[in-house]
């Protein structure tokens, strides 16, 4: 699946993202459920992050969505 939960983001830097709005910008099949959003950013922070036990590019906001916390730059 790659990143496309991202890309969303990528317009309102530095807020968190719900679940249901990653849900809803990464349908591509019907059989995506709430929990996937969770296994990508997992995947995600396997491969972004020094310590995925301990994410500081993509955090967690407890009770709202995650937070994609690195520095973006627009080209």
């Amino acid at each position: 699946m790659g990143s496309p939960g991202l890309v969303p983001g990528s317009r309102r830097f530095q807020r968190p993202l719900s679940r249901d709005h990653l849900l809803q910008a990464t349908r591509v099949h019907d059989d995506v459920f709430d929990r996937s959003i969770d296994v990508q950013i997992l995947r995600l922070r396997r491969k972004l992050e020094r310590d995925p036990r301990a994410p500081r590019v993509i955090q967690t906001e407890r009770g709202v969505g995650y937070l994609f916390a690195a520095p973006v730059e627009r080209i």
